[in-house]
């Protein structure tokens, strides 16, 4: 259900079960210089992510310097301050501890819409892998959750560490079938249900919920001291939508219901006005309550999304 096309310098990675997965290894290459680069709470484990608590006494990144105390170790000493002032002085560092990624999924039936050859779903899910492995291969926890229809609403995987457990992640996704109508709220109600550590939370969604159920959604997050990053799944297409003019019967992915309307020229401008208002809506409601917000185009291609979507948001560098 989900691939990606075949690398022509090398075969895609393969589990040792043989089952093809959704990163070709010269798009994993890419992944390799990448980082989450948004600011993020620690725990107090060591890791490989800048605390911006107290420094540490040893570290790599030297923070500052502070006088030195009778009976501390004379390793961290630093001689050459000594050598120009004649003060012994201790240097510090900037701690550096574990933070924790979770990537939730929204899997409604509206998903499952396709676009052009593909669906948001399996862009969703593609993009999902990529973040997993973004994080595993610094060995920061990483946490899968697919926001499910009905209850218990949250299907959360194991939390990873090593980079190797990103096979585990593909095989996640590839088990996830979008369907049904999505409470977003309870989704997510469930998912904190969890024991979660400190972090970051990164939702990918089309986000066709009121605006305000969307940002209590992740208003609830936030109130649980993760960094919110809201990654608006919507194609180009579905802002002018290539239907000719005359008579249509819709009907709704999620509930089934059908509706016959008049499609012309008046309709087409008011179906833009409206979807533009509700994007402008959940944009500003995201700024306004600190919480990173980005507008993805599946149908720009997956490459173009992380490589340069993610970059300029300042989510990944």
């Amino acid at each position: 259900m989900l691939r990606v096309g075949r690398s022509r310098a090398q075969p895609p990675l393969r589990s040792a079960t043989e089952r093809p997965v959704l990163l070709d290894r010269e798009f994993v290459h890419k992944l390799d210089r990448l980082q989450l680069i948004v600011p993020r709470p620690t725990s107090l484990r060591e890791g490989q992510v800048r605390a911006r608590s107290s420094p540490a006494p040893q570290g790599f990144e030297v923070h500052g310097f502070r006088p030195y105390a009778w009976g501390e170790d004379l390793r961290h000493l630093d001689w050459n301050a000594y050598a120009r002032t004649g003060e012994l002085l201790v240097r510090v560092f900037r701690a550096e501890r574990e933070s924790a990624a979770y990537l939730l999924l929204d899997t409604s039936a509206s998903m499952a819409v396709a676009h052009a050859d593909n669906s948001v779903h399996n862009f969703a899910c593609r993009l999902a892998a990529a973040l997993a492995y973004v994080c595993l291969r610094r060995n920061e926890p990483v946490a899968l959750a697919a926001l499910a229809a009905s209850p218990p609403h949250c299907r959360i995987s194991p939390r990873w560490r090593q980079r190797e457990r990103a096979l585990e992640a593909c095989r996640f996704l590839e088990a996830l079938s979008p369907r049904g109508r999505l409470d977003l709220t309870a989704a997510v109600a469930s998912f904190l249900s969890h024991p979660l550590l400190p972090g970051t939370v990164l939702i990918l969604s089309d986000f066709y919920y009121p605006p305000e159920e969307s940002l209590r959604a992740l208003a609830w997050l936030a109130a649980r001291r993760l960094t919110v990053v809201a990654l608006h799944l919507l194609p180009s297409s579905h802002l002018s939508p290539p239907v000719p003019n005359g008579v249509l019967t819709v009907r709704d992915a999620e509930t089934g219901e059908e509706r016959t309307l008049q499609w012309d020229a008046a309709s087409r401008t008011a179906y833009q006005q409206a979807l533009e208002r509700h994007l402008a809506a959940l944009r500003a409601g995201c700024h306004e309550r600190g919480f990173y917000y980005a507008r993805l185009d599946p149908e720009a291609g997956l490459e173009t999304c992380v490589l340069g979507s993610l970059v300029q948001a300042g989510v990944l560098g």
